[in-house]
């Protein structure tokens, strides 16, 4: 039996599908502020990148499903209708900080995987050791003293 050319392969079929979701971070409160800064932060990065990725490959065929609570809080903090307490922190000039917004930046501006994203950003990671890795024994009005202004600027 002679052959034509190579032979053919079997056609694969491939679906890819992006869930974006985020739990409800609207905080009940008069304020109408979100309670953690997660769906504004994937929103500028991790969504944006997977928009960007895909645009570059027009040829792939996917689908992207966002749940309509997470479209509602993007559409609640894109209008103004729900504020975000760590933004607001991290626009603010760190001379013109209470110590208690001080130590609101260095309790939760290092809550992220410190292997994964503080490690990689040599200014990061010192910062965070300066800090302290351990909530309980670090004393949180020592360290706020202890940051310059730089160092906070650095952190937001």
């Amino acid at each position: 039996m002679s052959s034509n050319g190579p032979p053919s392969r079997p056609e694969s079929h491939v679906a890819f599908l992006w869930h974006l979701h985020q739990p409800d971070y609207r905080a009940a409160t008069e304020h109408r502020e979100m309670r953690l800064p997660w769906v504004r932060l994937h929103a500028t990065r991790g969504y944006t990148d997977l928009a960007v990725a895909l645009e570059r490959h027009p040829g792939v065929k996917a689908t992207v499903n966002i749940t309509p609570v997470l479209a509602d809080q993007l559409h609640d903090l894109a209008s103004g209708r729900r504020g975000d307490r760590w933004l607001d922190l991290s626009r603010r000039r760190t001379e013109n900080l209470a110590m208690e917004e001080r130590i609101e930046i260095l309790r939760h501006f290092f809550s992220v995987n410190w292997e994964q994203d503080c490690r990689r950003m040599e200014r990061y990671w010192s910062l965070l050791h300066k800090r302290g890795r351990d909530l309980k024994e670090a004393d949180l009005h020592r360290a706020a003293r202890a940051f310059s202004d730089q160092e906070l600027r650095d952190v937001v």
